[in-house]
């Protein structure tokens, strides 16, 4: 928003902007509006996860941690991914397009699949390379019934443990740059940049971070005029819109609707965190390398700037073949998780001291605070001791 402002006035925030309501139209006020007001609203959608889940990201963390440094990192995956064609397979209602499609073709891809697309999947009998978590929430029960041990479980650390409980063949565990818990410590893996809120965002940011050869989306349709998830019984059925207020009921939930242009043109109907989500995968794409190509072959749902839209049977014909180098990383040895493992424990057992600390210099304020008539007098105190807990 500051950005957006800075460039519209020099001087924000450094002084007050007013709008008035009677401005020389030349001066181009309204795309700015509509800029700050779209601004504030992926500001608010960002802020409400932060709110909801950062006591939920900081437990599963420390919870994840033990499995975490003894899993394989971003390093390891860096290598399955760099050179390689790859497919993020989503779970939005045009997936049934082309899965079949898919399946004929899977030697020509690396697919990396969200977890909620995994019914899909096993219905047709595709085996996805890769299953990915990025979200805390526990939906593990998405996979019942899908093969876990014959795909690689790629997962943040703060993801539900749920998940690292499931019997995959490979787990690369990944922190972000929030990650508290020592396993970057432990590990000495780099930190990855989450580019958005959606899986199918970071997955998308991740791999063109890898440096895939090519990038193509489908089932990512962004869009709710067709339905919801591809995997949910009725999810042919429509959603319920409200003209009269411009809303739209979802599980008993009411979102503002938003309009995206449409994959075949003219205009697709979407909710808040969808609105997001686009936004976030044309910002991706505008910083994708001119030698990595990336293709939209969703076959519905909204058009996305920046990614070539066309059927999947034509990115076919259009890719190079790359087999998929799925050589085995060597795993560590009992004695390496064992060093590992005793070195996490001593950074926690460090964490614990810390937040000993901190409790007792808390406390000390309360006490502080609460003497009658004494606030003037032990302010130096209070000061002293808030640098102590910064």
């Amino acid at each position: 928003i500051d950005t957006i402002l800075q460039q519209w006035h020099p001087n924000f925030p450094k002084r007050h902007v007013i709008f008035e309501k009677n401005y020389d139209r030349s001066c181009k006020l309204e795309p700015h509006m509509q800029a700050v007001l779209d601004a504030l609203v992926r500001g608010s959608v960002n802020q409400k996860t932060v709110t909801d889940f950062s006591k939920v990201w900081v437990k599963q963390q420390y919870e994840n941690a033990k499995k975490a440094v003894v899993s394989y990192g971003i390093s390891d995956l860096r290598r399955r991914i760099f050179g390689r064609n790859i497919v993020i397979v989503s779970p939005g209602p045009s997936l049934s397009k082309n899965i079949e499609n898919l399946k004929v073709n899977t030697e020509k891809f690396i697919i990396i699949a969200v977890a909620q697309a995994c019914p899909a999947l096993a219905k047709h009998n595709i085996t996805p390379d890769f299953v990915i978590v990025i979200d805390p929430t526990d939906y593990s029960e998405v996979l019942s019934g899908f093969d876990c041990s014959k795909s690689a479980l790629i997962v943040d650390d703060r993801c539900s443990p749920a998940f690292l409980k499931k019997e995959f063949r490979e787990f690369f565990v990944l922190s972000s740059h929030f990650s508290l818990c020592g396993i970057s410590q432990v590990t000495k893996e780099g930190y990855y940049v989450a580019q958005g809120g959606s899986v199918s965002v970071i997955a998308f940011g991740l791999v063109s971070e890898f440096m895939a050869r090519s990038i193509t989306l489908i089932g990512q349709d962004l869009s709710i005029e067709d339905g919801f998830y591809y995997h949910r019984p009725g999810s042919d059925s429509q959603p319920i819109f409200s003209e009269k207020d411009g809303t739209v009921l979802e599980a008993s939930k009411k979102h503002s609707v938003y309009k995206l242009p449409g994959y075949f043109g003219g205009e697709v109907r979407t909710k808040p965190d969808f609105w997001l989500y686009h936004f976030q995968l044309e910002k991706a794409a505008s910083k994708i390398p001119d030698d990595v190509m990336i293709f939209n072959a969703t076959e519905g749902g909204a058009f996305i700037s920046g990614f070539v839209h066309k059927p999947l049977n034509d990115v076919i014909a259009e890719i190079d073949y790359l087999a998929a180098d799925c050589a085995p990383i060597h795993p560590l040895s009992e004695k390496q998780k064992e060093i590992r493992i005793r070195k996490l424990k001593r950074i926690h057992q460090e964490h614990i001291k810390i937040c000993d600390k901190i409790d007792r210099f808390c406390r000390d304020i309360l006490r502080l605070l609460s003497e009658d008539g004494l606030y003037r007098q032990n302010s130096d105190l209070i000061g002293n001791l808030e640098k102590l807990i910064a």
